[in-house]
């Protein structure tokens, strides 16, 4: 659990947070992030990553994102700062890693090649290390018997990662029992390492055969009791001296949210807003507008949003800061101002939000955006369209605003169609428009589609790209194998026109709007007849659901969507929906990739779990799974379980893609 500094609890694995305010816990929904640990920097973002990824992070607040849920994958979250660069150099052999005899797992001397165990990840943001190291990101990797480290560089809001070292890594170790699991800040500004100091790194249940012979041979598993933590600091370190926070008064409080070390601020900002010590009021409102330190009013200002002390004179004084993450931060916490401060639409708090919609900074916009399309006044969505315009190349600036305007997506397409400087096609105003389109597709109104529909016939001919643009959203992915298809009461009346458009790339998207369209009277339509699932059926669907939150979720997430580098999504997949026999298999023994799920590939591994459920227990599972998220498939029953169980009695090895393709 790490209390971020948005006054929420997070922690990895989870789609939860929690706060406690007003005397009472609050929970709220987040993103899933991740795995194994969980950090931010010093503007409250967040990082994470899972076994075999490095390092994610969130460039946008996650919680901004959620809000649309008909715009999928949106940009922001999951962001990789390295790519898809996985590369481990650690300073021994590792062959006692699970699947050491996969090929590309380990390199021709033995070496761990790409982290398999990746976990832990820590921001550095102590004041005992040299500058250089200042919000870099250390990240374990107990397979490699190493400590990662990454610098972090900002180029407008896109972030990239390096190790700073050549084929080696910050922390190494001759020693196959060297386990760093997790990293801590701690408040003498040291990097803390905990090593659980054992022979063997997995789960019994997913050993494979080639790790067992490792163990026995070298005797892994002796010898493990020797569980440390290590304490990382620099040659010729001095102690400092460290604030008394347990006994300090509120000015002492304060005053330490300007210490160079994060630990302390963290802990000082925590400590002001559980004490909500009235004294510390004028103290933090004074901090915001003279701090020279820009983290310290960005704390300050975190600070009185927990305790309910920010007043509008305060947030549009740090609305004028210098700092642009200041300025950000701002526009962030007044958003519990402004329904009582944006008396229709002339509050001062809010137009002096508006009056930073051409602030020059990144970190500016992307707020902008976040905030500001999420209120329903028309000054606000004139905002948002600037914003979106001025910003059409930043995909995150980009979906932030989609997400803001969720079931105002055709009004703002309306908008965007009005500005005449909008003339001449980019790939990202199609996306832009394809993105919008999609949403409204999803959101499967049949008015609202009708009234898109009337939107792209009555464009003009020099709009052809506008018009195509829109009927890709409305028609969807074309690689996807999966396509939901939209209901009407009856064909709209000026689909047969768009299908003739001399502009091909206009026909073609009306003919592939055509094929997901269904309504009464179309050749080939049949009402979509589900059988119901009789008592028996609904039980096991009801055990798999409560199986499925406990043990799935956790990778694949409760929504079904899947997680980027992680595991694919369940939800539309033509695996879930395919012949059960596959299901089983891979719920039995596993699957490694590369498998296409949807029209998107994934080279991710899911180990087997026939020792862990039993026949019920997985014949629940796929019930549950072939009919949520508007699937329609049969449900599967323990004796089917039993069947493909006895078949595949004897099977070492995961499945492969091509391997389940001929199970018919």
């Amino acid at each position: 659990l790490m209390l971020a500094m948005d006054n929420w609890i997070y922690n990895a694995k989870s789609a939860k947070r929690f706060r406690f305010k007003d005397g009472k816990w609050m929970e709220g929904s987040t993103y899933f992030r991740g795995q194994w640990g969980i950090s931010q920097d010093d503007w409250g973002r967040l990082y994470y990553n899972s076994n075999s990824d490095v390092l994610r992070m969130d460039v946008t607040p996650s919680e901004y994102l959620s809000r649309n849920p008909n715009l999928s994958r949106p940009t922001g979250v999951d962001v990789q700062p390295g790519g898809r660069d996985q590369t481990v150099w650690p300073g021994r052999v590792n062959y006692g890693v699970n699947r050491g005899y996969k090929d590309g797992q380990l390199r021709a001397d033995g070496t761990l090649a790409t982290v398999t165990a990746a976990c832990g990840p820590v921001v550095y943001r102590g004041d005992l290390f040299a500058s250089e190291f200042r919000e870099n990101v250390f990240v374990c990797e107990p397979s490699g018997n190493c400590v990662m480290r990454k610098v972090i560089t900002e180029k407008g809001l896109v972030p990239s990662s390096k190790n700073p070292y050549q084929k080696t890594e910050f922390l190494t170790s001759t020693d196959e029992r060297f386990r760093p699991v997790n990293l801590f800040n701690g408040p003498d500004g040291a990097l803390y390492v905990v090593d659980i100091y054992h022979g063997i790194l997995q789960h019994k249940t997913y050993e494979t055969p080639y790790l067992i012979k490792q163990i026995l041979e070298r005797k892994l598993d002796k010898d493990n009791q020797k569980g440390r933590i290590w304490r990382v600091v620099p040659d010729g370190a001095v102690a400092k001296a460290r604030p008394q926070l347990s006994k300090a008064t509120a000015a002492q409080l304060v005053d330490t949210l300007n210490h160079a070390n994060g630990w302390w601020r963290d802990t000082a900002q925590r400590l002001l807003v559980e004490r909500a010590d009235p004294a510390s009021v004028p103290l933090l409102l004074k901090l915001v507008s003279q701090a020279k330190s820009p983290v310290a009013k960005v704390h300050a200002l975190w600070a009185l949003q927990g305790m309910n002390k920010l007043n509008a004179d305060t947030v549009e004084d740090a609305l004028k800061d210098p700092d642009p993450h200041v300025r950000a931060t701002a526009i962030r916490v007044a958003e519990g101002l402004l329904p009582a401060d944006a008396k229709d639409n002339n509050g001062e708090l809010f137009d002096a939000i508006l009056e930073l919609v051409d602030d020059a900074a990144p970190q500016v916009q992307l707020q902008l955006a976040c905030t500001v399309a999420g209120i329903n006044k028309s000054e606000a969505m004139d905002a948002t369209a600037k914003i979106v315009k001025r910003n059409i190349a930043q995909s995150y600036i980009r979906d932030a605003a989609i997400c803001g305007v969720r079931g105002r997506e055709l009004e703002f397409i309306e908008q965007f169609l009005a500005d005449k400087d909008l003339t001449a096609r980019t790939p990202e105003q199609d996306r832009l428009l394809q993105a919008l389109a999609m949403c409204v597709a999803n959101e499967a109104r049949p008015t609202r589609v009708n009234h898109l529909f009337s939107l792209v016939a009555g464009m003009s001919a020099d709009a052809s790209w506008k018009q195509a643009a829109l009927l890709d959203g409305l028609a969807g992915d074309p690689n996807k194998k999966i396509r939901k298809r939209i209901q009407l009461d009856a064909e709209p009346a000026v689909l047969a026109a768009l299908e003739k458009s001399r502009d091909k790339r206009v026909a073609t998207g009306a003919s592939r709007v055509a094929s997901v369209l269904i309504w009464p009277g179309k050749p080939g339509y049949k009402e979509i007849k589900i059988t119901p699932l009789n008592t028996q059926q609904q039980a096991l669907f009801e055990k798999g659901k409560l199986l499925y939150s406990q043990t799935c979720a956790a990778c694949h997430q409760p929504n079904g969507l899947g997680q980027e580098g992680l595991a694919p999504p369940l939800a539309d997949s033509e695996w879930v929906e395919g012949p059960h026999d596959r299901m089983v298999r891979i719920v039995l023994q596993g699957l490694k990739g590369p498998v296409s799920v949807n029209g998107d590939k994934f080279d991710l591994e899911m180990p087997g779990l026939e020792l862990v459920f039993d026949d019920e227990m997985i014949a629940s599972l796929l019930t549950y799974v072939r009919r949520e998220w508007d699937h329609h498939a049969d449900p599967v029953s323990a004796e089917q379980v039993k069947a493909v169980r006895a078949q595949t009695k004897g099977r070492a090895s995961q499945w492969t893609a091509k391997e389940l393709e001929k199970v018919k």
